[in-house]
């Protein structure tokens, strides 16, 4: 991860080159602009202590038990309580992209539908006899090319992993030279990044909405970007996960 943004931070250098700035003037700016905001309001303290609640009880879940999306819930519904949230509920019903959030959970029921009704063991059996005269690193090279392409179509990572990871650790208990958990992991570290599209991360279609960059941009640096996350992920698959594993 740390090589990787390394060498992110140099595309970016090469392809965005730094232009020529005032730092004094950038510096009195920012100054001024922090300045402009005062004391905290009333409801960015609220926002702050909903924050902090939300986060410790995630830190602490295992010690209480209750589960990561009740305690996500409860945040949310924090937010819109009276008195105590940030907002009240008919600008909330405005305000949140509802759409997004359907289509995340049409995203896992479809995986839930795949993993349910065996729908996972027969790709992975179309992908076993179709690969079964080919070595077995190309087998890994060529599932992770084909997550990788596959990634562009979801736009909810969550839901795309829970479809992948258990071909992964079916394909990983039949094919020789690779465990579940280094298939795994390898699909894993493919399928979270999303360089090509704004869709392709909802990450992106929220700084997207600041108009700083365009679709263009994004893919200039994504493709290349794409192929150096693929050629470390397989040097840590074929070399270091080898060693350390």
């Amino acid at each position: 991860m740390f090589t990787f943004v390394l060498v992110l931070w140099i595309i970016f250098y090469i392809i965005f080159p730094s232009e020529k700035v005032n730092r004094k003037m950038v510096k009195d700016l920012i100054f001024s602009e922090k300045e402009k905001l005062g004391n905290w309001s009333s409801k960015e303290i609220k926002m702050t202590v909903i924050i902090t609640i939300t986060l410790s009880l995630w830190v602490t879940q295992p010690w209480h038990g209750y589960s990561i999306p009740l305690i996500g819930m409860l945040g949310a519904a924090m937010v819109i309580f009276p008195y105590v949230g940030v907002m009240d509920w008919d600008k909330a019903r405005v305000g949140v992209d509802w759409d997004m959030m359907i289509f995340f959970a049409a995203t896992l029921m479809l995986s839930n539908i795949l993993i349910d009704t065996g729908a996972m063991d027969v790709v992975a059996g179309w992908l076993i006899n179709s690969t079964e005269n080919l070595h077995p690193i190309m087998v890994v090279i060529t599932l992770c090319l084909i997550i990788a392409v596959a990634r562009v179509l979801f736009v909810n990572v969550l839901g795309f992993l829970t479809i992948v990871l258990p071909l992964a650790l079916i394909l990983g208990e039949r094919i020789l030279m690779f465990s579940s958990l280094e298939l795994a992991m390898s699909v894993y570290l493919i399928g979270v990044p999303g360089f090509l599209l704004i869709t392709q991360s909802p990450v992106h279609l929220i700084t997207y909405a600041y108009g700083y960059y365009n679709q263009r941009d994004l893919f200039r640096v994504g493709i290349i970007s794409m192929a150096a996350w693929l050629a470390i992920v397989f040097l840590s698959i074929f070399f270091y996960w080898k060693i350390v594993i």
